[in-house]
């Protein structure tokens, strides 16, 4: 019975006939011993019965939690059409109605202040030793807002990218939700919510709680990755500034620098492609960013392609310079009055401007037009945002093809489709998106796939890397290193055709490739404390051996 409940066991019809001798599972099954990929078939037969991306999500999660093996080997096999089922955008739904459509499947640990004390007495319990953890506070959960204990289905579906996308067998995979209250009545009010029914509450017992479960993690498990996920902007960079200061605590926060990663992977390629279109060569140094949206992924997203610059040669605040950061109150300058008052949040002040007035540029339309960026950067969850007349604009006053950068998340809060900005660019704008879209038909008759400008790009690969080199730290320039070598995968031909980022499909070796630009970085900066071989087609065996495959044992 323990092995036909076991997740991570269980082969279900696969089980042989021995098998079955062995572990008291005779007449347990039906007669037919099948192959993984005869049940690969029959599942894929089930699920294309359903009707619903919820109904799909569903499905895949009982599957997930009955057989994990089977479940792997499926949604790897159809990846490119179970991506957006698996994490977003349904994953946003089902993070939203969590406690709604609860099934009876724990999943990884969920944290009280009740725990406080006890961390790693709790930890002692876990029956398996994770590599990579994911936790979350549930603050703000995509572009969903605060959804209170359903955040912890954000940490269970990165983690299930975590295994497709870098190969990190299951088994040592480990989601963790710390439950301090939720802010959104709509959620916590239900009569079915699980989590506590309370506002929420980050009084010290929070900040303490989430430094035990760090240092219980890196006392039991020293060389687990541990990721901060969706944590909201008062508490995101404190946390990873706290946190990744401290010797021997590999941690990140994905927000913050694997959407800044990819972000900044996908200019570098685009800006690659001015070069090619242009035929001229064009650099990081003499763009003009439009950020739109000042929210924790905004400013990583700044920080990580401001680092473009720097590689180049420029300092850190000339790059900064490069920015325009418009929130809801207009551009950041040192004349607003919540900068005069000191109550501008800290993630900010770096992008703040001092050689122009916020009362000329209200509207992201006038920072357009008084300072004529090369690049869009969409992350203000405003749906449209990117309209007919900014992309037109923008696409009139630069010699340059446009870069446009669409990245909030889920689909309805894009800031514009990629058929919108191609048709308003006439054609000419090189795009990229966070949500996913079906392929665009181009002014020329020609229709290809658009870069998805999506984490799972990035997040996979530096886990990877970081446990494959046993990194004791994750520095931006190690960021910095995986955007490049993601940039450095795309053809000439690909970028001609206003292709940013690899298909997809190709994200186990997309991996390999991000995993090899950090541990080079990593090297540089002392940070390895494995030592790997020098030549790059040696350390790639050694990447790809270590990625876990679906198959039964």
């Amino acid at each position: 019975m323990s092995i036909m409940k076991d997740r991570i066991h269980n082969k279900d019809t696969a089980f042989t006939k021995e098998e079955r001798e062995k572990n008291h599972l005779v007449g347990r099954y039906p007669y037919r011993v099948e192959t993984l990929e005869e049940q690969i078939a029959r599942s894929k037969a089930q699920y294309d019965l359903l009707n619903t991306p919820t109904e799909k999500w569903m499905y895949l999660t009982r599957l997930q939690e009955s057989n994990e093996v089977l479940f792997c080997a499926l949604t790897s096999k159809y990846l490119k059409e179970m991506l957006p089922v698996v994490y977003t955008p349904t994953v946003g739904t089902a993070c939203k109605t969590y406690s709604d459509i609860w099934q009876g499947i724990p999943r990884g640990l969920y944290l009280n202040r009740e725990h406080k004390g006890r961390i790693l007495e709790i930890l002692n319990q876990w029956p398996y030793e994770p590599k990579i953890i994911v936790a979350t506070d549930g603050t703000r959960i995509l572009g969903l807002g605060d959804l209170g204990t359903g955040g912890h289905q954000i940490c269970v579906g990165k983690l299930t990218l975590y295994t497709l996308g870098g190969g990190f067998d299951p088994e040592h995979t480990l989601p963790i939700s710390f439950d301090f209250g939720c802010n959104t009545a709509e959620v916590r009010d239900s009569k079915f919510y699980l989590g506590i029914k309370e506002e929420r509450n980050k009084d010290h017992v929070y900040w303490d709680l989430i430094q035990e479960t760090i240092d219980a993690i890196h006392k039991k498990w020293p060389k687990c990755v541990f990721q901060f996920e969706d944590f909201s902007n008062d508490t995101a960079f404190k946390l990873l500034d706290i946190h990744r200061a401290r010797l021997g605590h590999p941690v990140f926060n994905d927000d913050i620098q694997g959407t800044g990663c990819i972000a900044a992977a996908s200019v570098a390629s685009a800006i690659r492609a001015c070069s090619l279109q242009t035929g001229k060569k064009v650099t990081a140094r003499e763009q003009k960013y439009l950020l739109f949206g000042a929210g924790a992924g905004g400013i990583g997203v700044a920080d990580n392609i401001a680092m473009l610059s720097v590689a180049e040669g420029a300092t850190i605040e000339e790059a900064r310079k490069q920015f325009y950061v418009v929130d809801s109150k207009g551009l950041l300058t040192k004349d607003r009055s919540d900068f005069k008052d000191g109550s501008m949040q800290d993630h900010k002040l770096n992008y703040v401007r001092d050689d122009c007035s916020n009362a000329n540029n209200q509207t992201m339309m006038d920072v357009i037009k008084n300072f004529k960026p090369t690049a869009l950067l969409g992350l203000s969850t405003i749906a449209k945002s990117f309209n007919k007349e900014v992309i037109e604009t923008v696409t009139k006053m630069n010699s340059q093809p446009p870069i446009v950068l669409a990245l909030s998340n889920p689909t309805v809060k894009c800031e514009a489709t990629n058929q919108e900005v191609y048709d308003f660019s006439n054609g000419k704008a090189l795009y990229a998106s966070g949500s996913p879209f079906p392929p665009v038909n181009r002014v020329d008759g020609t229709t290809f796939e658009t870069a998805q400008c999506n984490n799972f790009y990035c997040f996979p690969g530096i886990g990877l890397g970081v446990t494959v080199c046993d990194a004791s730290e994750i520095t931006d320039m190690m960021i910095v290193a995986v955007s490049v070598a993601l940039a450095n995968m795309m053809s000439d031909d690909d970028l001609k055709k206003g292709t940013l980022l690899p298909p997809i499909a190709d994200i186990r070796e997309i991996s390999v490739n991000a995993a090899l630009g950090i541990i080079r970085q990593a090297e540089k900066e002392g940070k390895a404390r494995k030592q790997l071989p020098k030549n790059d087609e040696e350390l790639k065996k050694i990447i790809r051996a270590a990625q876990w495959v679906p198959k039964y044992k």
